[in-house]
């Protein structure tokens, strides 16, 4: 996930792609509590809006202001909540993800 730039009162823009692991891109892991399901704001992913959890958000408006450039691993987009194969397969792979990533930031609240 790639957080787009933008000013600190800009909606959050973000392109999502596929990358593959083996490839061993640069990236940052990002680890964060997913916080209260109602309490929810919307971010913008390849042009669509998509609601996270407020944590979330805080997460990704944070990474903007400090400008990391790398892309982002955040499983909350980055994996299909919606698909249980697909969740159950990366949440084995989570270890490694981990390990693999350039830096982990850590996210605690607004």
């Amino acid at each position: 996930l790639r957080v787009l730039p933008g000013c600190r009162s800009d909606p959050i823009v973000c392109a999502l792609e596929t990358v593959c692991r083996k490839a061993e891109p640069r990236y940052i892991a990002v680890s964060y509590t997913w916080g209260d399901a109602n309490q929810v704001k919307t971010i913008y992913v390849n042009g669509k809006p998509l609601e996270v959890r407020q944590n979330c958000f805080f997460t990704l408006w944070q990474l903007r202001v400090h400008r990391f450039d790398l892309p982002v691993w955040i499983d909350s987009i980055c994996i299909d909540q919606s698909n249980n194969h697909e969740k159950s397969s990366q949440v084995r792979l989570m270890g490694l993800i981990y390990a693999r990533a350039e830096l982990t930031a850590s996210c605690i609240g607004e």
